[in-house]
């Protein structure tokens, strides 16, 4: 190979070597302006981390002082409607008669969806905290029955308990005294007036199943399999007109699931409904 052939190979080499340490140089500072522009990036995710944050607490105090005082509001107005129900003779004016029951389910369904609303948004913030622990089923639902039970009376509907006093759960009380009463207040709401509501439980493999049943209007088919659903639209209209939302149901769902349960429910339209719980006996760590 002549000296001319090496030293042209020579000069393009390093022309190669030059171009390719341009190129180095360019990337580095392109790397460089990458990193601060990075930099600047994660330090201003941090304020609005450090924001939010901010936001997040203010919100959760101004939730918890607007939440008091709506139940404080709401105290009154149900016991005064209660007491109204209570105090109408059945010799009253028929319409007198029907004006206050009706009242009384005006009054118990804004509650409810008030309540509904407040335990959703407490459970999508994360302030509704979980103690599980060793229930008596039994009294459970008595506890719940109590709180509905005036509902039932108005409508003469039949409350049917059949649970051994034996049977528990591992569950938080609270949690668990919600999700009763969104489906007992269901049950009676959508059966007809002099109807019937029952339930019961069995034991299976350290489960237990509790079953709400009624003797109502039933759901239609095609609603079924989205009753549980956020994303659909599921308004049903109860026997005394007022008109659910189904937030109780999806409430209902989300808090068996958080204590390691299951939901499901089987209905036919004018046939009535069966909701079932089934819920652990024991701590799943200790099962």
């Amino acid at each position: 190979e002549s000296h001319e052939m090496l030293e042209k190979r020579v000069i393009e080499r390093t022309a190669e070597l030059e171009k390719a340490k341009q190129e180095a140089e360019e990337a580095n500072r392109s790397n460089m302006e990458l990193n601060d522009y990075l930099l600047q990036l994660n330090e201003r995710i941090s304020g609005l981390n450090a924001e939010l944050k901010d936001l997040n607490t203010t919100k959760d105090k101004f939730f918890s002082i607007i939440a008091h005082d709506m139940k404080n509001a709401f105290t009154p107005i149900m016991t005064y409607s209660s007491m109204l129900t209570r105090l109408v003779s059945k010799d009253e004016n028929p319409n007198t008669i029907k004006i206050v029951q009706r009242l009384f389910s005006v009054v118990h369904h804004a509650y409810k969806l008030m309540e509904n609303l407040l335990n959703w948004s407490r459970i999508q913030i994360g302030v509704v905290k979980f103690k599980p622990e060793k229930i008596a089923l039994h009294s459970a639902i008595l506890h719940s029955l109590s709180v509905i039970s005036d509902m039932a009376m108005q409508k003469q509907i039949n409350l049917s308990l059949s649970i051994p006093k034996e049977y528990t759960i591992y569950a938080d009380k609270n949690i668990l005294d919600t999700i009763f009463r969104n489906l007992l207040g269901n049950a009676i709401k959508f059966t007809e007036n002099g109807g019937k509501v029952d339930i019961a439980a069995c034991q299976s493999d350290k489960t237990v199943e509790i079953c709400i049943s009624d003797s109502g209007i039933g759901i239609e088919k095609e609603v079924l399999s989205t009753l549980f659903r956020i994303d659909e639209k599921n308004i049903q209209t109860g026997t005394d007109g007022n008109r659910g939302t189904g937030l109780g149901l999806i409430i209902c769902k989300d808090l068996v699931s958080r204590m390691n349960g299951s939901i499901w429910v089987e209905s036919q339209a004018g046939q009535g409904s069966s909701f079932y719980i089934r819920l652990p006996q024991v701590e799943l760590n200790d099962a």
